[in-house]
């Protein structure tokens, strides 16, 4: 989830910026986002993961619009109305977070083209699909201590792998 939101906060902040100018509102505003996106998170189809932008897009502005009425504020055409068209305000953005989504797709399917079976599942159960360690144990049949134990080891793999780190912005070149 985390890798998420750092990918995302942009196309988040864009949205919510639209519609109010404290900055407290603007943040208080993007974490409830973030609640509702986690909660709303099974919602999401992994096969159709291009359409994620455009699902937390919507779902952003459909918070703030929300928050904006209990707040006992009117939106609408000929009120200050902050609904500028998503896919022109969103475009460039939208072009490099495509960019760097494809990048990171193929450096996480080149870290886990070179793990063993065993360790390529455990990976796209609990780092991909993001499955606690007792739903990863269940559908693997090891334990919990197995799990964490995984974890630790693809997690310094990860941290030496040149090209997964390079898309997430942390290595160099």
């Amino acid at each position: 989830m985390a890798q998420v939101i750092r990918v995302f906060t942009p196309l988040v902040r864009s949205i919510v910026c639209r519609y109010w100018k404290s900055e407290f509102e603007r943040e208080e505003a993007a974490h409830l986002v973030w609640l509702k996106a986690y909660e709303k998170r099974m919602d999401v189809d992994p096969d159709q993961s291009e359409t994620f932008a455009g699902w937390l897009a919507t779902l952003a502005r459909h918070r703030c619009i929300d928050r904006l009425r209990r707040q006992g504020r009117q939106i609408g055409p000929d009120r200050d109305d902050p609904q500028v068209s998503l896919e022109r305000a969103t475009e460039p953005a939208r072009a490099e977070e495509l960019v760097q989504r494809k990048q990171l797709q193929a450096a996480l399917e080149g870290f886990a083209s070179g793990l063993e079976a065993d360790w390529r599942r455990f990976f796209q159960l609990h780092f991909q699909q993001g499955l606690d360690y007792s739903q990863v144990a269940a559908e693997l049949g090891i334990s919990v201590r197995r799990c964490k134990y995984l974890k630790k080891v693809l997690v310094q793999k990860a941290r030496r792998h040149t090209p997964l780190l390079q898309a997430l912005g942390r290595g160099s070149g």
